[in-house]
């Protein structure tokens, strides 16, 4: 072997171990996300009742994301900046529980979000939604909530 070939080899060692290495050190529940909000949110529910939000809300709060405030509205506005709208999901696939749009600045700052629900009563598929809304990517992990898959969907990061 000339010098070329084993510095060709130690740099392709290096590269392996340092993959490794921070596939093994990374956190577990560390996701992929598409930008972060800048202020804290509202959450304003195209209905009467914001029970259903109770829960998810206080998940993503427990985890250190907050909203500002959950209100309700009869007439449910165009997207509006600072705003995660939640409204029924007219606009979902057959086999879709829920769906969420979420607008990201240039600069990376999630600027407003619009959640479609199939079901108003859905806590899961709603908390998994926020995850959407706070810029969280899906996880292959079984038994998260940011699962794709809502069978294997569970109140965990």
């Amino acid at each position: 072997m000339n010098k070329y070939t084993i510095v060709g080899l130690s740099f392709t060692v290096l590269v392996i171990l340092i993959f490794i290495v921070k596939l093994v050190m990374s956190p577990p529940g560390v996701y992929k996300r598409v930008g972060e909000w800048k202020v804290q949110p509202v959450v304003l529910v195209c209905g009467d009742d914001t029970n259903f939000t109770n829960k998810g809300v206080d998940f993503w709060r427990d985890r250190g994301y907050f909203v500002e405030d959950t209100l309700t509205t009869r007439a449910c506005p165009e997207q509006l900046e600072g705003f995660i709208l939640v409204s029924e999901g007219d606009n979902l696939e057959a086999d879709q529980l829920g769906k969420t749009e979420v607008v990201v600045s240039a600069e990376g700052f999630i600027t407003k979000a619009h959640i479609y629900l199939r079901d108003f009563e859905d806590e899961l598929t709603f908390a998994h939604e926020m995850g959407h809304a706070f810029g969280f990517d899906h996880t292959p992990r079984s038994g998260k909530l940011m699962n794709a898959d809502p069978r294997q969907q569970d109140w965990k990061h």
